[in-house]
């Protein structure tokens, strides 16, 4: 875990920040994060996470790769934005990986631990990490593996809204501060400078008994042995259709 991170991230959550690393030797010998995006690679990992799922369904594999990639970097790095005020270097062309043996992700491996930036605006904390590596991350596994965009981009709501509003990821007393963050991100359909924010989250009622619904389904539903969460916005209409 970073050392700035620590005090976020209790006994319970320590895992969400502990595949964030800044290591020299790690980053030396991982691989570049655009060579994974762009070659074969990631052809490679997500197959192999396939085979981990014992599933042929490339499409639904990505997104649970994909969830896996976001649970290594997001919350570590939300957390850094959000909570201390901490600038990482976030963008895709700078940040290097190393996959476990399933395709999934081991670390994801950072140049350098950033700097402290606590008069940036929220705008400017989350410009590289939205549109620098979330939407090319994004972009390379719609583009090979067709699993629509607005999945991918749902399950980093997950994360996003995790740290920002249910507070069960960090070890804080509060989630107050984090309103105008939330502001931006997920309630936002426009970004400030009229760019489409692709993390706008339209806020659903939730049936009754559960407190929150995702923006879309991950799609695990379609990988063997698991079912829709409880959170899943198709739940309500599959328990219908299994009644009738």
């Amino acid at each position: 875990m970073l050392p700035i991170l620590a005090p976020l991230f209790d006994q319970r959550t320590a895992a969400y920040a502990a595949r964030l690393v800044c290591d020299a030797s790690s980053y030396a010998q991982a691989l570049p994060l655009p060579a994974l995006l762009e070659g074969a690679a990631l052809d490679d990992a997500v197959r192999r996470h396939a085979a981990h799922w014992r599933s042929d369904d490339l499409r639904a594999v990505a997104s649970a790769w994909c969830l896996d990639y976001f649970a290594a970097m997001l919350v570590p790095a939300m957390a850094a934005a959000a909570v201390l005020r901490h600038h990482l270097p976030l963008a895709v062309t700078q940040l290097r990986v190393v996959l476990a043996p399933h395709g999934g992700m081991a670390q994801v491996c950072l140049p350098h631990a950033g700097h402290p930036w606590p008069q940036a605006s929220p705008p400017e904390r989350y410009e590289e990490l939205v549109w620098q590596h979330l939407a090319p991350v994004i972009a390379a596994l719609n583009k090979r593996f067709r699993t629509p965009s607005a999945v991918l981009w749902g399950n980093a709501v997950r994360y996003i809204h995790a740290v920002l509003q249910r507070g069960v990821l960090l070890a804080l007393p509060s989630q107050d501060g984090l309103a105008e963050d939330r502001r931006l991100l997920l309630d936002s359909p426009l970004w400030p400078d009229g760019r489409i924010n692709p993390l706008y989250h339209r806020r659903a009622v939730p049936p009754a008994g559960v407190d929150y619904l995702h923006r879309n389904c991950c799609m695990y539903y379609r990988l063997p042995g698991e079912d829709y969460c409880a959170a899943c916005p198709l739940r309500s209409r599959h328990d219908k259709r299994a009644s009738d």
